[in-house]
């Protein structure tokens, strides 16, 4: 069958209107939901458009477990389902300014995974993880104060063949991708000798956990004075801003990993903290399930083997964003 993604040259990919495998099927117009949606919702009827990445789009589960299709069935309310596996929240906050205003949503939600923290500054998916695909994205960084947005490197075919025939070029786009080890793609001794393969590792840990000025975290928590956590914020708001003048509601929806769930259970900060603090500083709409989860069930229980949520956890995260955006049962 053709494949899920297609390269997109503004959002680096995006998935296939119309794809169909099993459980796991995208409606005409690119929304995961095995139906299709009117230009305009039944009077009573609450529309909500949910962007961002794989626990949006709930990877691991199938449609009718998804906490957008749990939401539908149960509360009166459709959520069309925009989330794209990988994505950072610049992704889907692009997506949003691409097609968030077409069906008209009265309440506009991003979604925000832990993960999504270390995306928001990396350009190729290989310089953060060799297990996520050979996938190249846009950021934004900091010019003057404000944002600016780098496109895609590789949007195209003919841009992935090139790149082919001059590899080279990788290191010309890890100039702007925080992932990016010049001690890997620019020395020879990489391929050569492993005594160099672990000096650069141990390295690269060492800056990463305890001396680049721009590490993400401090411990295990998100580092405020990072550029990644001043982008996320910016994006988020930003995010909010267009919801607003596109006539929709914006509110962030938090959606934390099994880790972050463990450390509530124990009494301990979640790695998001700071960037909750902030958003709820700054008077923005915010749903943290971490709670619910925590006290509804076990980790095991919660999560998917692959890390994602659960049919259960899936569950209990429709029932508190439905409670936190009051929506009434269905009948």
């Amino acid at each position: 069958p053709e494949p899920r993604e297609i390269l997109d040259p503004r959002l680096g990919w995006d998935y296939r209107a119309g794809y169909a495998q099993g459980p796991d099927t995208i409606n005409s117009m690119g929304l995961r939901s095995s139906g299709e949606y009117e230009p305009l919702p039944a009077e009573g009827t609450t529309r909500v458009a949910a962007f961002g990445d794989s626990f949006t789009y709930c990877v691991e589960v199938a449609n009718p477990d998804c906490w957008t299709t749990l939401i539908e069935r149960g509360w009166n309310a459709e959520v069309l389902n925009y989330g794209v596996g990988g994505y950072g929240t610049d992704q889907a906050y692009l997506k949003y300014q691409e097609v968030g205003a077409v069906l008209g949503p009265s309440i506009a939600l991003i979604g925000f995974a832990p993960v999504d923290l270390g995306r928001i500054v990396n350009r190729y998916r290989g310089f953060l993880s060799q297990l996520e695909g050979p996938w190249f994205k846009p950021r934004f960084e900091f010019r003057d104060g404000d944002l600016s947005l780098l496109p895609p490197p590789i949007g195209s075919r003919q841009d992935a063949e090139a790149l082919l025939r001059d590899p080279s070029r990788l290191s010309e786009i890890g100039q702007n991708d925080y992932w990016y080890q010049p001690a890997i793609y620019e020395h020879a001794l990489y391929e050569f000798s492993a005594t160099y393969r672990l000096a650069a590792f141990v390295m690269n840990r060492l800056s990463r956990t305890f001396l680049d000025p721009n590490r993400l975290f401090d411990g295990d928590v998100f580092r405020p004075e990072s550029e990644a956590f001043r982008i996320q914020v910016a994006v988020m708001s930003q995010f909010a801003e267009s919801a607003r003048g596109a006539g929709a509601e914006p509110v962030m929806l938090i959606l934390p990993g099994f880790t972050d769930v463990d450390r509530h259970r124990e009494g301990l900060e979640v790695s998001y903290g700071p960037l909750l603090d902030t958003l709820l500083a700054r008077d923005y709409e915010v749903i943290d399930p971490v709670q619910a989860m925590a006290n509804r069930a076990s980790t095991e229980v919660l999560f998917a083997p692959g890390g994602h949520y659960s049919p259960a956890g899936n569950a209990a995260v429709a029932a508190v964003v439905a409670e936190a955006l009051g929506l009434s049962s269905r009948p």
